[in-house]
């Protein structure tokens, strides 16, 4: 378990599963990732896959003052690279500097345990403020997709330690 402040970032448990369930459901929450019907999955599908979760593929719950408000997750490509992936599902906690603090704590957890050398995100190109937000972060652009997860434009987003720009830093 990771925290900063008001923010907690845990393990995702199978009781995290109904609301899991409800926001991969909801076009509004998953049109961003280019899914603006939703996913389509079921709990059974979800338990499985947190069952499933091991150093090299783990799914995580962000709550803020006790509420659960977004999850994330890492999925390792390489030994030394991972791709990693959030949403802050609560529109009330959107847009209010939270992603900055939350991707901070994870990003250098991750890389002061060593557990990668480089971080990878894909983006939507439209998606205008998550790529101000990983812009900041120190993330550089990798390349351009045509077609990545149901998006017909994406950005592939690369950080390395010496580019890290830690925002919790910047809050001591």
């Amino acid at each position: 378990m990771l925290k900063f402040e008001n923010l907690v970032i845990r393990k995702t448990q199978i009781n995290d599963v109904p609301l899991l369930v409800d926001w991969w459901n909801d076009g509004k929450i998953m049109a961003h990732a280019g899914f603006p019907n939703g996913v389509g999955v079921c709990a059974e599908e979800v338990i499985s896959l947190i069952k499933r979760d091991t150093d090299k593929s783990c799914h995580f719950m962000i709550e803020i003052d006790k509420e659960a408000v977004g999850e994330m997750h890492y999925r390792k490509q390489t030994d030394t690279c991972i791709e990693i992936g959030i949403k802050i599902c609560n529109i009330t906690f959107q847009n209010k500097g939270f992603g900055k603090k939350i991707l901070s704590l994870f990003i250098q957890e991750l890389f002061e345990k060593k557990f990668c050398t480089t971080i990878l995100v894909n983006v939507a190109k439209e998606n205008k403020m998550a790529r101000h937000v990983y812009e900041q972060l120190g993330f550089k652009i990798k390349r351009f997709s045509k077609k990545t997860l149901n998006r017909d434009k994406a950005i592939e987003y690369e950080l390395i330690w010496d580019h890290f720009v830690n925002y919790l830093k910047s809050l001591e």
